[in-house]
């Protein structure tokens, strides 16, 4: 059975700082984006937390699985904070709280061991039903960070609130084999620091150190070359959790980092890095696309024209510029530029659309729509 584990997407309360446990939370416009770009996983059945921030986030990947069950229980619920719930993380003492890591808990909450067992009970019974199938659990920070401290064997104080929004991890199940794969989709990207620690396999009382990435595809064969390709990947590693990347980006990128350390033949080891992200499906430029001009009619709203243009910036193959541009829609970005212009006299609107990238007919047509606006003046 494989396991695919998602925290939902960002909320009001995440962004205010609001410790949630087993209060509801409202997804955020980013956090439903993030919530849609989680649904490129196959699932047979997709079980989620009945808080409304998780159902909210299951739902929105149901809408690309229509026909794969989702079922929500109590048992993928935050880690109950008692009395603690609904205040400011920020008013907490929490070396208080959790002097004893594991069985320190809030008045009328839960501690992290009662979380932990919590869910490698659950995960125990859904092998029963599901043990050669992928299933996906829509669920939250603390019960992802205490599965992954327990199949990792990693100290909970290690990984507890470090989940972000949205991040998807793979915990494979069978009769005799536990083990935490690293796995992200096209925006969740597992944190850097535990990575040393999560490819270990655990089977029966016997453990097996294995390097994290795939050294059968490595061509270099000295500790020299094996470590620098160790750091690349590292690198890229970083780049990608701080914002996402296109291929040509990280390429870019990648050669700067190997140009400032003066490494000859940089290309070979930067196409290594790049083969092994393809198949972590760490990069794909397909989904890149289709994200960024999803996020740039959502938030900073353009013209076919300039966006067109950022996209090639980028290096993204103009066939697939010109498929995301097709459902690209044009008016909506407009109306939303004008929107933002209300001061603007229609003279000056119109000039600074045109300079915007949009086209004149467009422009035209949307403007005349617009009611009058006496008084108006320029902007300052």
């Amino acid at each position: 059975m494989k396991l695919f584990l998602v925290r939902h997407g960002e909320t009001k309360e995440n962004v205010d700082g609001i410790l949630m446990g087993h209060h509801h939370g409202v997804l955020t416009e980013k956090g439903k984006i993030q919530a849609k770009e989680t649904a490129v996983i196959l699932f047979a059945h997709i079980y989620s937390s009945d808080l409304n921030r998780c159902v909210d986030t299951a739902e929105f990947i149901k809408e690309f699985h229509p026909n794969t069950p989702l079922t929500f229980t109590k048992e993928l619920r935050e880690l109950n904070m008692g009395v603690l719930q609904g205040q400011r993380t920020s008013s907490i003492d929490w070396d208080i709280l959790f002097k004893d890591v594991i069985n320190g808990k809030a008045e009328g909450g839960e501690s992290l061991s009662q979380l932990r067992t919590r869910a490698i009970d659950f995960v125990r019974k859904l092998y029963e039903s599901h043990a050669d199938e992928n299933i996906l659990l829509v669920t939250h920070n603390g019960w992802i960070s205490q599965a992954i401290s327990h199949f990792a064997q990693i100290p909970s104080k290690d990984v507890f609130d470090k989940i972000g929004n949205a991040q998807v991890f793979e915990i494979e199940v069978n009769q005799v084999i536990l083990r935490l794969v690293f796995l992200t989709s096209f925006l969740c990207i597992f944190f850097i620091h535990i990575l040393s620690h999560i490819a270990t396999i655990f089977a029966s009382k016997t453990t097996q150190n294995l390097t994290w990435y795939e050294t059968k595809t490595i061509r270099y064969t000295t500790t020299m070359e094996q470590e620098l390709l160790e750091k690349l990947i590292n690198h890229a590693l970083k780049l990608l959790t701080r914002r996402q990347q296109s291929e040509g980006e990280l390429r870019t990128k990648l050669t700067r980092y190997l140009y400032k350390k003066k490494i000859e033949k940089a290309n070979l080891y930067i196409d290594e890095v790049i083969a092994f992200l393809h198949r972590k499906n760490l990069l794909n430029d397909e989904l890149y696309a289709s994200a960024y001009t999803r996020d740039r009619l959502l938030l900073k709203p353009r013209s076919k024209k300039m966006l067109r243009l950022e996209l090639q910036r980028k290096g993204i193959a103009n066939d697939l510029i010109e498929k995301e541009l097709e459902e690209y829609d044009e008016e909506e970005a407009l109306r939303k530029v004008i929107n933002k212009k209300r001061n603007y006299t229609p003279e000056e609107l119109v000039q600074y659309l045109l300079r915007q990238g949009f086209p004149y007919d467009l422009i035209k047509q949307v403007v005349r729509t617009l009611p009058a606006q006496p008084g108006s003046s320029p902007r300052d």
